[in-house]
């Protein structure tokens, strides 16, 4: 389709030289147990290309879709049996990484044993921030999250054990999440002092998928 990009055979040229350049990183891998090279293209090989795929029947138990998925349509699949449902639904199911470098990892002081309020969300969101994109340009951490939502990017705030405690996909929502980060009963006295922690806002290096759904 012209529409779709000029060349009507350079979509299945993207995929197939994607695929090819997954078996060339399978075949210098020598550390990877031997094991049958997948021969045909496979669903993860979509990745990051802008498609749209219709499954006929053609869906199968296993089937990896890549991360770079953002919307699944189960308006014609939605099922009132829960186990078709869950078997459905779990197409979109996957492990999503964490960005551990500078652009999309921030650290903030939280101290537990004080009430968080507006004030404190504010100050957290108004720190500067390295924005290497620009330079190194001094900007805030608001700013910087602010962009990555833009860009359907989610985040989520990890307490100082790695633990992810909220996620969010909007500032709207950071807001509401960090005001609820004090949740705990009060510390005082002598464990005042080991009630402050540094927590982490990191970012998704994809974007989490939207399951659209009949009602």
């Amino acid at each position: 389709d012209q529409s779709l990009g000029g060349d009507p055979e350079s979509f299945a040229t993207r995929i197939e030289s994607a695929h090819q350049i997954r078996l060339q990183e399978a075949s210098q891998d020598q550390n990877r147990r031997p094991r049958r090279v997948q021969k045909s293209a496979k669903y993860e090989d979509l990745a990051n290309l802008p498609s749209i795929v219709i499954l006929c029947e053609k869906g199968r138990m296993g089937d990896t879709f890549p991360h770079s998925l953002r919307f699944l349509d189960l308006r014609l699949r939605s099922s009132s049996i829960y186990s078709t449902f869950i078997q459905e639904f779990g197409r979109v199911c996957r492990y999503p990484s964490l960005r551990s470098d500078p652009s999309g990892m921030f650290e903030f002081a939280i101290d537990l044993a004080a009430p968080m309020t507006q004030q404190r969300v504010e100050a957290i969101l108004n720190e500067t921030a390295r924005d290497t994109a620009r330079g190194s340009q001094e900007v805030t951490v608001g700013e910087k999250l602010a962009k990555h939502f833009s860009r359907d990017r989610s985040v989520a705030i990890q307490d100082h054990t790695g633990t992810v405690r909220f996620h969010a996909n909007s500032m709207h929502e950071l807001r509401s999440a960090l005001l609820k980060a004090v949740d705990i009963p009060d510390h005082g006295g002598e464990n005042a002092s080991c009630a402050k922690e540094t927590w982490k806002i990191r970012v998704y290096r994809d974007a989490l998928p939207t399951v659209v759904m009949g009602v």
